[in-house]
């Protein structure tokens, strides 16, 4: 059997005609060139070593010739349909005949531009790098800008951002923003500024055009509409003139035929602008409705102004055939007539401006400037009007951020004989404070005009700087207001007075001294015809009242007390009230101490009778009537000049002083001889049987010389002999009340 050899031709071999060249194994030529119409290699496979195929080759120029080169796959869909690559000569371009499946990137150095029908199957980019989307969405981004789905039909554009399976992301520092197309409605979005990569909160929806026609701001996401375009109901932008025609920039919203119109205009040096509803405007915004478009309604609306001088926002209504401004707003304050007549200020009933620093009150309060009254800053002013003339009253505000003083609300009243008829009122009344109220200081002249006025009545309050005190109007009359202090025994208290209820009034008039008992027994003359007491004296001085400072004198307490000299005295209360004016049905306490080591002997002292109450001659807790009932040598012998609780009746006679520790009186039971008190009378006269405070047969009003320089706190009378267990909560009262 015969064995294929390989051929080589080196030097040449030229075939003619349909001839062939067959070889079952490697043939090799050096050059081969074959010519004719058609050249069939019949092989399985071609391999070219060089790594360049020239077609339309030839000598010269052989572009008349390429047109139509490439390559053609026979039968490459069916017997008669081949694939083709051919290059077009008259457009300088290679078509393909069959689409084209690229595995990697397209790209072109110039224009690529694509014909028909053409199918992305991924996301594309168009001037960027594309991110990384959620693989259920389909993008198209350019540069940052995107357009996308979300696979559930919804469509979106928007600015800086991408979703990637998880978050919104921004693609670059910036602020982002989105329109959607979702369940058949037009939706809008915004997110603040934001750094690359980070997740983008666009939180509620801004703006919406529904399915319905409804047009909504949606501030809140609750999709609320501005309009609504039902029949009858619709959104209109232009504006009326004078004359109803159509020119200038207007938004009327219209349900039937009742409309809300929303107009500006120029005139000269005035911008002005209007919101009315039923009504037309002038260009200018004129102080006067133009048309009631509907004739059934009135009209309201809003007028704004905005001038070379000035600016303001006036609000009328209109009644009848007239129109007002009902209230104003300017750049200084909020003005409203309230009965809702005339056009200016001058029928005003309510003004409110801005409040103030701290130091802007009335001239000379606290040392605070008269700003508040030189520069008319009133925040709200009450004013009323009567055949033109004019009367306010006001309310202010002060304010001061680095401390709790000054921020206040103060209050004025216009004041007859103060403020002219058109002024606003410069007379502060009061003031809240911080947990606190103020009342102005009123003298008792002030005070006194409200009485000539026939303008004084019960339950009116004030502060009057001339007796230093709290007074209220009570029964036509005006009384001291004393604070509360929960006095345990009241049944059959016949008086009481303490440091509180005491007014010194000078040394022409004598001191008033308010029972605070509710019977009634003030002390305030000189006269000895009364029965309620009286003052008397042998100087030109009158007690005066003082304070204890807290732990002086045996006391840890501050309070008021009443000082008196040897030369002042007091008649308390006569016989005339006691039930049965006999010697036993009366009780008695007071707190009292000496001044000094001078002038100490009696305090209470007794007119009528030898008899002594608590002190005598240095010692305290000592009792006499015609005889000791206890004497010198059982009294507190040490810190002369401490406070002294007495309390005391017929049977029982005890003192205290802080040496005596905590509820310890010293204390004496029924008496071997009865104490008459010089209480057995009930004929009342000037010098009958009563007791005294420096007042009696060895003071002054009497004999003399035994009157002291003393300190008294409060003084109590029964009018009944109080039980043992009644005296223990009277001395544990005093005890508490005074810290002894």
């Amino acid at each position: 059997m015969a064995t294929n050899k390989n051929f080589e031709v080196k030097n040449g071999l030229t075939i003619a005609g349909t001839e062939r060249i067959s070889s079952a194994g490697v043939g090799t030529f050096t050059d081969l060139n074959v010519t004719g119409t058609t050249t069939t290699i019949d092989t399985a496979n071609l391999q070219v070593k060089d790594k360049n195929i020239v077609l339309n080759y030839g000598t010269g120029d052989t572009s008349s010739t390429a047109n139509g080169s490439g390559i053609t796959i026979q039968d490459a869909v069916n017997s008669s349909t081949d694939a083709t690559i051919n290059w077009v000569a008259s457009s300088g371009e290679f078509d393909f005949s069959h689409s084209i499946n690229v595995t990697g990137d397209i790209t072109s150095s110039t224009n690529l531009s694509i014909g028909g029908t053409t199918t992305l199957t991924g996301n594309a980019v168009i001037g960027g790098t594309i991110n990384s989307w959620d693989s259920n969405f389909k993008a198209l981004q350019v540069k940052n800008s995107v357009l996308y789905n979300n696979n559930v039909n919804d469509t979106f554009l928007g600015a800086n951002f991408y979703f990637d399976g998880s978050n919104n992301k921004y693609i670059s520092t910036d602020y982002a923003a989105a329109y959607g197309q979702q369940d058949g409605t037009h939706r809008f979005y915004t997110a603040a500024s934001g750094t690359a990569g980070n997740t983008v909160s666009f939180g509620n929806e801004i703006f919406r055009i529904a399915n319905d026609g409804k047009v909504g701001i949606v501030p809140d996401g609750a999709g609320h509409d501005f309009t609504n375009a039902a029949a009858a109901q619709s959104l209109q932008i232009g504006a009326y003139n004078s004359s109803g025609t159509y020119v200038v920039p207007t938004v009327g919203l219209y349900y039937s035929t009742v409309p809300l119109l929303i107009s500006n205009g120029y005139t000269g040096s005035l911008a002005s602008g209007s919101i009315g509803l039923n009504n037309v405007r002038s260009d200018n915004g004129s102080s006067s409705f133009t048309t009631d478009v509907n004739s059934n309604y009135h009209a309201v609306g809003i007028d704004f102004f905005s001038g070379t001088g000035s600016s303001s926002i006036d609000f009328r209504t209109e009644s009848g055939s007239s129109d007002g401004v009902a209230a104003r707003i300017d750049g200084n304050s909020i003005v409203a007539n309230l009965k809702g007549s005339g056009n200016t200020q001058s029928s005003t009933g309510l003004i409110i401006h801005g409040g103030g620093p701290s130091d802007q009150t009335e001239g000379g309060v606290g040392g605070a400037t008269n700003s508040f009254v030189s520069t008319m800053n009133r925040q709200i002013v009450l004013k009323y009007q009567r055949s033109g003339s004019s009367y306010a009253h006001a309310i202010h505000s002060r304010h001061n951020s680095s401390g709790r003083g000054g921020n206040t609300i103060d209050f004025y009243n216009w004041e007859h004989g103060t403020n002219a008829v058109g002024d606003l009122p410069t007379k502060r009344s009061f003031s809240i404070h911080p947990k606190a109220i103020e009342l102005v200081p009123t003298t008792t002249t002030e005070r006194d005009l409200f009485n000539t006025s026939n303008l004084a009545y019960d339950g009116m309050l004030l502060y009057n700087s001339t007796v230093k005190k709290f007074q209220g109007r009570i029964d036509g009359v005006w009384e001291n207001i004393t604070a509360g202090d929960d006095f345990p025994v009241t049944t059959d208290l016949y008086a009481r007075y303490t440091g509180d209820s005491f007014t010194n009034n000078g040394n022409s008039t004598p001191p008033a001294w308010a029972d605070v008992s509710g019977n009634g027994r003030n002390i305030s003359t000189t006269s000895t015809s009364t029965g309620d007491g009286f003052w008397d004296r042998t100087s030109t001085t009158w007690p005066s009242l003082e304070s204890n400072t807290a732990g002086s004198n045996g006391a840890d307490k501050e309070f008021k007390c009443v000082q008196f000299d040897p030369t002042e005295a007091m008649a308390l209360p006569d016989d005339a009230g006691i039930a049965s004016g006999d010697n036993d049905n009366f009780t008695f306490a007071y707190v009292a101490r000496y001044l000094s080591g001078t002038n100490d002997l009696r305090i209470m002292d007794s007119k009528g009778g030898n008899n002594l109450f608590g002190f005598w001659g240095g010692g305290r807790g000592l009792f006499f009537d015609g005889t000791w009932i206890v004497g010198s040598g059982t009294d507190h012998a040490t810190d002369p000049f401490d406070w002294v609780i007495i309390v005391g009746n017929h049977d029982t006679l005890t003192s205290k002083t802080k040496d005596n520790h905590s509820g310890n009186f010293r204390s004496i039971g029924t008496t071997a001889s009865p104490a008459g008190w010089n209480y057995v009378s009930a004929a009342y006269n000037a010098t009958g049987n009563r007791y005294g405070l420096n007042r009696g047969n060895y003071g002054v009003g009497g004999s003399g010389g035994e009157a002291s320089d003393f300190f008294i706190a409060e003084w109590c009378m029964w009018d009944r002999k109080l039980s043992a267990s009644e005296i223990t909560q009277v001395q544990s009262f005093l005890e508490t009340k005074y810290g002894i």
